[in-house]
């Protein structure tokens, strides 16, 4: 986590049927297995536990969660609903500071160890929009014969589409024409430049998550909006990281990874990744010397994706402002130097 705080060791009520998991000290990928294993231990007292009433957002809308479930999965929530805050003793608390959707997709994930994603939008009429996205143009990719068949394309600046950035390589044997017959000869990979390999890490993050691996819808035209797609996991990391709610800070760093990765940047969709750069810089508090893993991974994307940000203006506009967020772009260009 970004900030370690710590609270004292609250009087649980459910302590004899609620098992106090530390996930931090958990080996990589049990963590979320461990605390789906007590909710099903402690279910039977979940639901007999008495309801607690959030109002949340500005307009204090009412939910209704169980307490124990609340208090089994948040330390801080835990102290909220069973300490001696006047809100414990009223059953009833408010977080305006929190999104009503945000705090939906937190009791989703409670009650089941997972939350569904925000679905993107449509922006135009998608029959008069282009569904070409930015990456070179396949005419001036260079391309090699192979007893018939062609070799991956290579961009001129060997960078190539962010949709298919692996690593080159050749299949079957290159063949060349001397005096009239063709001479096999032996295959050989292209060199991986520095851009790509950091593409390449990008795609290969990996968190702490229980299950199979998320996969994300991808977007196929410039009309679909995926701004609160991103932005769905980006609050719920926030809320996460606030509450203390380990679990649910890997899983939805794990999706946001999954759908950045597989997301096509169109022109039009430059938008969609800067929205998603400011609220990771303007929501997350971080220390000197620490980056925190949402900012980490957004400004990691952000370096891959440069150059087609750099032609919009609102790009331009954001690093106008300067601060952490330039700085953390700066450090991550320095990777990409052959």
């Amino acid at each position: 986590m970004s900030t370690e705080v710590l609270y004292p060791k609250p009087q649980n009520p459910y302590k004899q049927a609620v098992i106090d998991i530390d996930s931090d000290t958990l080996p990589v990928g049990k963590a979320h297995t461990a605390i789906t294993t007590c909710m099903a231990f402690s279910y039977e007292s979940v639901l007999a536990s008495t309801p607690f009433k959030f109002l949340i957002g500005r307009s204090r809308k009412l939910f209704t969660v169980h307490a124990a479930l609340i208090a089994h999965h948040s330390k801080p929530l835990d102290i909220l609903v069973n300490g001696d805050m006047s809100e414990a003793k009223e059953g009833c608390a408010l977080l305006d500071d929190v999104d009503e959707y945000t705090f939906v997709r937190f009791s989703q994930y409670a009650y089941t160890g997972d939350y569904v994603t925000a679905d993107s939008d449509i922006v135009f009429d998608s029959s008069a929009i282009t569904t070409t996205p930015i990456t070179p143009d396949k005419a001036s990719l260079g391309r090699v014969e192979y007893d018939g068949e062609e070799s991956q394309p290579v961009a001129d600046d060997e960078w190539g589409t962010f949709q298919s950035s692996k690593k080159v390589k050749k299949r079957g044997k290159a063949v060349m024409t001397w005096g009239g017959e063709e001479i096999a000869m032996p295959a050989v990979d292209a060199p991986q430049s520095k851009k790509s390999k950091l593409w390449d890490s990008f795609k290969s993050k990996a968190y702490s998550i229980s299950g199979p691996a998320f996969q994300p819808r991808k977007n196929r035209e410039s009309c679909e909006d995926y701004t609160e797609v991103f932005l769905c996991h980006a609050r719920l990391y926030v809320f996460a990281d606030k509450y203390d709610v380990g679990p649910l800070r890997w899983l939805s760093l794990h999706k946001l990874q999954r759908t950045l990765a597989e997301f096509t940047l169109y022109d039009e969709r430059a938008g969609d990744i800067i929205d998603l750069m400011r609220y990771s810089y303007s929501n997350i508090t971080c220390y000197a010397g620490s980056l925190d893993e949402l900012r980490l991974l957004v400004i990691h994307y952000t370096a891959c994706v440069v150059e087609d940000l750099a032609r919009s203006v609102k790009f331009q506009l954001l690093l106008e402002e300067g601060g952490s967020l330039a700085r953390d772009l700066v450090e991550q260009m320095l990777k990409r130097l052959d």
